[in-house]
């Protein structure tokens, strides 16, 4: 189960909160800017579609589905790499005060949810149609 502060309640598992998005594009866009701008660009699309919203989260959700399809499976994967790198490069450097530790490793956890989520259906998916 994962651990949330207030600042980042439970996630519902076939949903992806808006405000993870645009608060990875910010962290990668310096020095992930290719992955920052596939973030971006699903940030674009997903302005256009109608969003969730989910009791007691202050932020639009959007289906695990359209998150998928506008961003990709290895960019997704991508992000939990390049997000591990960042927490790793700061426990090491000890460069980031604490409640940032915890936003970045709600960040990491709502990323790899949404990596295991899509493992889950693409290989539910598979063994239905075979």
């Amino acid at each position: 189960m994962s651990r949330k502060s207030a600042l980042m309640p439970y996630q519902p598992p076939d949903l992806f909160a808006r405000h993870a998005l645009e608060l990875t594009f910010r962290l990668l866009r310096n020095n992930r800017p290719q992955l920052a701008q596939a973030i971006k660009q699903t940030l674009d699309e997903l302005q256009d579609l109608p969003a969730q919203r989910h009791e007691g989260f202050a932020s639009e959700m959007h289906p695990n589905t359209e998150v998928l399809s506008f961003l990709g499976a290895p960019n997704i994967v991508q992000i939990v790499a390049a997000l591990n790198e960042i927490a790793r490069d700061a426990l090491r450097k000890k460069n980031l005060p604490g409640e940032h530790m915890r936003l970045l490793s709600g960040l990491i956890e709502d990323w790899a949810a949404l990596a295991e989520w899509i493992l889950k259906h693409v290989t539910l998916d598979h063994v239905a149609f075979h």
